[in-house]
């Protein structure tokens, strides 16, 4: 699969186990989202980090 897409896909899905909180589903889509992630990461450091620091700053506004 395209790299953009599979951390596209991580992302998407991060987001969702963080709403619904399902510990098992957290745990296996974390690990996912990690090494996808640090694939990203050598591709697009600062649009990862974007990312990352605008979905920590979305979820602990409350």
């Amino acid at each position: 699969m395209n790299l953009k897409i599979e951390g596209f896909l991580a992302m998407i899905t991060m987001g969702v186990t963080l709403v619904t909180g399902d510990i098992m589903i957290d745990f296996a889509v974390g690990i996912s989202v990690y090494f996808s992630s640090r694939l990203l990461y050598k591709h697009y450091g600062k649009t990862v980090d974007a990312f990352f620091i605008r979905l920590k700053k979305r979820l602990f506004k409350k």
